[in-house]
């Protein structure tokens, strides 16, 4: 009797686990369907190359900013009352 008993929680087990896969393939599939229809990218290595590119490129024109704005401060901030 315990075989049975060990049968039917392994089964609820693995129809549990088999569930779980499917959510999750599922979640994967639309990702890439999102990756692709967003940014143009077919793989997951596709779009870490992108957003790393974006993140260089965002952290280049923070620089570009905060420079402009320390220039613009040293210039106008006496004058504006800052």
């Amino acid at each position: 009797m315990a075989s049975i008993e060990r049968f039917k929680e392994l089964k609820a087990k693995v129809d549990r686990l088999r569930r779980e896969h499917d959510r999750a393939e599922g979640a994967l599939e639309q990702a890439m369907v999102k990756l692709q229809k967003q940014y143009g990218c077919k793989t997951l290595e596709a779009g870490k190359i992108l957003l790393s590119k974006t993140e260089k490129d965002c952290k280049r024109k923070r620089s570009k900013f905060d420079k402009a704005m320390e220039r613009f401060d040293e210039e106008w901030g006496e004058k504006l009352g800052g």
